[in-house]
């Protein structure tokens, strides 16, 4: 009897180390093997924070697990909350236009107290919108990049959807907020920044307001930045400038303008300098050399002030003379005051300066001449509700609805002034929509090149290479005529 008690107590001790030992292998298995994913989900997550994915290490999956959330890894297109059942094929031509105003009636629009409820993670914002890695550009894309200096205030679901139409990641993105702006806008837009390596958010901040004020001293804080960054052109933008073509549209055209920068010159508006100043290049010291700011008899030269919309497209070899050779300083405290459309005297006046001669520049002969010179960077449509056919107007500029739609694949410019989702978010979905197509979805990115070469930007471009330049040639109009009230 007591012998059986023993057998029984040792057997139970072999029994209870047994299993001690099994655990400890399986814990030890088990810890192993959340070491191992924890390295590899912090080697995923580290490459897509560091947004410098390659695309050779891209496997066949369709998804990057992270922190609990699927990014996906190819194209995706997320219609704007409230426009999913919007069926955009509808819309595309004129001959659907009372389609076009009945919707008008039932206009779908994203209000900006949406922008409370959106997650701000950089795997949320990457979920939402799809941002193209180097698997997706093209030779073209990768050898001529662009920048993008943009001023805002508001709208940030539209800004971020702006950002994924035409990001590149090799393109250079800056952004200035509005002093103004709420606190809520200023955490989305600088956490925006913070999920990209080439989206740079300025720490200075400038008051901006609808006369203009601060327009030009917010793009050139821009400008200091993206110098010494890699880039062919660069866009100064406001914000709600929306993209009319995809990025490798954009680097099509700005190749044929071969180091033109693109500027609209308007003769008079001479009402908006304050004519008692002194305009002088000594006074204002323009030329960082103080020599050049005299001509060859040895008097001043003095500024002659030309009008042409603030958002304008600028060149890498006139952005590098403005830095090298000029001092706009004085000019634009001269400048700092407040009368409506300030802003607009800025840049068309010293890129028309031909005693600043900016490389890429064009001289102000034809506004001399009473004449305008029109411009590819923006379109915007003044006033007249016979043309808005959307009738949304604001600050006397057409909101472009979905009564407007069709025109907008029509419009040989580069970005569209205005289109809104707080206005009509089905006509942004709509066009979004075509953009993705462009990029991703094997549409045509064909460009009318005869149009861009027969601008005046382009002309002049051309004869100053050839040294064959005439102001009494036919350089003021562009070859081709362009009217968008046949619509």
């Amino acid at each position: 009897m007591c012998l059986r008690q023993i057998n029984y107590k040792y057997f139970l001790k072999n029994i209870f180390f047994i299993l001690l030992i099994i655990l400890t292998i399986y814990l030890f298995i088990n810890i192993s093997i959340l070491i191992r994913n924890s390295n590899n989900n912090s080697k995923i997550l580290n490459e897509v924070e560091s947004n410098d994915l390659d695309s050779d290490l891209k496997s066949e999956e369709k998804y990057i697990f992270e922190n609990d959330f699927f990014i996906p890894n190819e194209p995706f297109f997320t219609p704007i909350p409230g426009t999913e059942n919007i069926e955009c094929s509808l819309y595309y031509k004129k001959e659907n236009g009372v389609i076009a105003r009945k919707y008008g009636f039932q206009r779908k629009k994203y209000k900006s107290k949406q922008d409370i409820d959106l997650e701000m993670s950089c795997n949320a914002i990457k979920k939402r919108h799809f941002f193209p890695t180097k698997k997706f550009h093209t030779i073209e894309e990768e050898t001529f990049p662009l920048a993008y200096s943009m001023l805002v205030y508001k709208n940030y679901y539209q800004l971020e959807l702006q950002l994924s139409l035409t990001y590149s990641q090799y393109n250079h993105y800056c952004f200035i907020i509005d002093s103004k702006s709420n606190s809520l806008f200023h955490e989305q837009i600088i956490k925006l920044g913070s999920c990209f390596e080439n989206v740079y958010i300025m720490k200075k901040e400038f008051t901006l307001d609808s006369n203009g004020k601060n327009y030009a001293n917010g793009h050139m804080e821009c400008l200091r930045h993206l110098i010494s960054k890699n880039w062919n052109y660069v866009f100064l933008l406001q914000n709600h400038d929306f993209p009319l073509k995809t990025n490798l549209q954009l680097i099509r055209i700005l190749k044929l303008y071969n180091g033109a920068s693109d500027f609209q010159m308007v003769p008079g508006y001479i009402e908006r300098i304050d004519i008692y100043n002194d305009w002088s290049f000594t006074n204002l010291k323009i030329f960082k050399n103080f020599s050049k700011n005299y001509n060859e008899n040895g008097y001043p030269y003095w500024l002659n002030f030309v009008k042409g919309f603030s958002e304008v497209t600028l060149s890498r070899i006139d952005v590098n003379y403005m830095f090298d050779e000029l001092d706009l300083t004085t000019l634009l405290n001269e400048l700092d005051y407040r009368k409506h459309g300030i802003d607009e005297m800025f840049w068309s006046t010293i890129l028309s300066d031909e005693n600043i001669n900016f490389p890429g520049g064009m001289p102000n002969y034809c506004t001399n001449l009473g004449k305008r010179v029109e411009y590819i960077t923006r379109k915007s449509i003044w006033r007249t509700k016979r043309v808005c056919r959307s009738g949304l107007i604001r600050h006397d500029i057409c909101i472009h609805g979905m009564e407007d739609f069709y025109k907008l694949n029509y419009y040989p410019h580069l970005f569209i002034n205005k289109l809104m989702v707080e206005y009509d978010a089905g006509a942004v979905k709509c066009w979004s929509e075509i953009l993705w197509n462009k990029r991703y979805g094997n549409w045509s990115n064909d460009i009318y090149e005869e149009y861009y070469k027969g601008t005046p930007h382009v002309k002049w471009r051309d004869c100053k290479i050839k040294n064959t330049c005439s102001s009494t040639g036919p350089l003021c109009d562009n070859d081709i005529n362009f009217n968008d009230r046949r619509l």
